[in-house]
């Protein structure tokens, strides 16, 4: 599944199906190659009826992979979350050196609540991911140091307000 993902140079002299003997040294990908990151895109939103379509055409140029899912929440396990992270880190510990970014439309697709994405951002900086928003007041790469990591705390906690207050009309 990585060498879809993955520039690897091969000699023309190997392949399926052919007995394997030393050869000589590959030459190392240029700079530029290995300077390209992989973006792997999220998409989700919360009910069958809501539409997805707005994320998937934003994330659609840049991702080389997008995982979508019309789920709640609410729902602790998120099958398409979990196989874009699974995918990341594959790539990153299959390849240290390469730049892995999971890419997502807006913070609010990522988690219920300011913990889990926290939680969640910890997790990506741990295995070296980065965590990229497309839309929001925190467009770009999130940056974990310094005033990045305090205004992206703030915003986590307004998103977790925002949705408490969503829930909290819904249910009158």
């Amino acid at each position: 599944m990585l060498r879809e993902e993955l520039d690897v140079l091969v000699p023309e002299d190997r392949g399926p199906g052919r007995p394997w003997k030393p050869g000589p040294p590959v030459e190392a990908a240029p700079a530029a190659a290995a300077a390209k990151p992989i973006r792997i895109g999220y998409a989700r939103c919360s009910t069958a009826q809501q539409e997805l379509q707005s994320q998937l055409d934003a994330l659609e140029p840049v991702c080389k992979r997008i995982f979508s899912e019309k789920i709640s929440t609410r729902v602790k396990t998120r099958p398409e979350l979990e196989k874009a992270l699974k995918l990341a880190y594959d790539i990153k510990e299959a390849a240290r050196d390469q730049e892995v970014i999971l890419t997502v439309h807006d913070f609010k697709r990522l988690a219920r609540n300011a913990v889990e994405l926290m939680t969640l951002s910890n997790q990506l900086q741990t295995a070296g991911v980065q965590l990229e928003l497309r839309t929001g007041p925190l467009t770009g790469i999130y940056d974990p140091n310094g005033m990045g990591a305090m205004f992206f705390a703030v915003l986590a906690v307004a998103a977790q307000l925002d949705r408490n207050y969503i829930r909290a009309v819904h249910r009158r």
